[in-house]
């Protein structure tokens, strides 16, 4: 069962706040954004971003554009493991 939960943060310019929520699907978490969506779900009802791992990387996706059904980014994270950080 999916698990939810609600955040604020606040616009570092505007000092604007927003209510987001993450979910945790089990394989995944999803971010959402209020006012923001994907061309395939209900509007409020659509992730924007969506963490996973894949084969042990860590998978970042990203719809930037609703116009679009796939995700518009897929960063790997795998480079910004500790592991790679650089001595002083």
């Amino acid at each position: 069962m999916p698990m939810l939960t609600e955040h604020t943060i606040s616009d570092a310019k505007s000092r604007r706040s927003y209510k987001l929520k993450v979910e945790n699907e089990g394989d995944g978490l999803s971010l959402h954004l209020p006012g923001f969506g994907t061309r395939d779900m209900e509007p409020g009802a659509g992730p924007v971003i969506f963490l996973e791992f894949e084969n042990g990387e860590p998978i970042l996706r990203v719809w930037a554009d609703i116009t679009t059904e796939e995700p518009t980014h897929k960063i790997s994270l795998e480079r910004a493991s500790e592991s790679r950080r650089l001595p002083d």
